[in-house]
């Protein structure tokens, strides 16, 4: 018969009981992440072109869970 110790009961314990209350997130929708990318452009630049090209492409990949706004001339910040 093997027996287990304190520690390692205790430790086997611990992370079960942390699994079963953290557990999967089944049925949770989690938040959309919305953020924003500044450039120094302006808006008739190939590069304000391709970045939303490329946050459009990420959104619709990401089924919405991902969007990004870009902003030329830094949002005249």
């Amino acid at each position: 018969m093997a027996f287990i110790s304190r520690r390692r009961f205790a430790l086997g314990a611990g992370a079960a009981a942390t699994t079963a209350l953290v557990g999967p997130r089944r049925g949770r929708a989690a938040a959309p992440i919305e953020m924003r990318q500044f450039h120094n452009q302006t808006e008739a630049t190939p590069l304000d072109k391709r970045l939303k090209e490329m946050w459009a492409a990420v959104e619709m990949e990401t089924g919405g869970k991902i969007r990004v706004k870009t902003y030329a001339r830094n949002d005249n910040i």
